[in-house]
């Protein structure tokens, strides 16, 4: 009998242990919010061009992604890109995703067009 007990016991151990890994696995998915990837511009740059293209990839459940506060378009697949006219001299350009819990993502860039 005592051995019995001893089975109960390590099995319901191992129950325990494989539903705590399992919650803490897929919990996580829940409880991080959006990332932005941003594949252009990878870094702040300085350019002649007075028109850049602002190319990326949403990670993680998102309600809205916005430029500089203004809303952008994703895909299914989470890709968005955007052309976005410079002033001369320093540009700030702010992507910002949030999700449905109000968790965001900021990026900034700051961009210096040469004259």
């Amino acid at each position: 009998m005592k051995s019995f007990s001893f089975l109960g016991l390590f099995f319901s151990f191992l129950i325990i242990l494989f539903f705590s890994f399992y919650f803490f696995a897929t919990g996580k998915f829940f409880i991080q919010g959006p990332k932005i990837i941003l594949l252009n511009p990878k870094e702040d740059i300085r350019t002649e061009s007075r028109l850049i293209k602002i190319e990326g990839k949403i990670k993680g459940q998102i309600k809205n992604l916005t430029i500089n506060n203004e809303k952008l378009y994703i895909g299914e697949d989470g890709v968005f890109n955007q052309k976005i006219n410079l002033a001369s001299g320093l540009n700030k350009i702010v992507l910002k995703a949030e999700d449905q819990n109000n968790r965001s993502d900021i990026i900034t860039r700051k961009i210096f067009v040469i004259q």
